[in-house]
């Protein structure tokens, strides 16, 4: 299996800080997107989605928190994968 990753996705994988009060988004619409792209394309439950995004972080040598099944889950409403 090759995956290919751009750049781009890693610059921008934390999100950036909101000025509204309440809880704080770990990571940014792009890396929950990468994520739910790689479960669909593989057609993965959500843990297993999880442990192949942290095979990937590993492989390609790079310090990233790959977002739990439990944030994807929160996260996947109203989000959309053409195929």
């Amino acid at each position: 299996m090759t995956v290919w990753v751009s750049d781009a996705p890693l610059s921008e994988w934390s999100a950036s800080l909101r000025a509204s009060r309440g809880g704080q988004p770990k990571y940014s619409s792009m890396a929950i997107a990468m994520c739910l792209d790689v479960r669909t394309v593989y057609d993965l439950p959500l843990r297993q989605t999880q442990g192949l995004m942290r095979s990937i972080a590993a492989l390609m040598g790079v310090e990233i928190a790959v977002p739990a099944f439990s944030a994807l889950s929160r996260r996947d409403r109203g989000w959309y994968c053409p195929q």
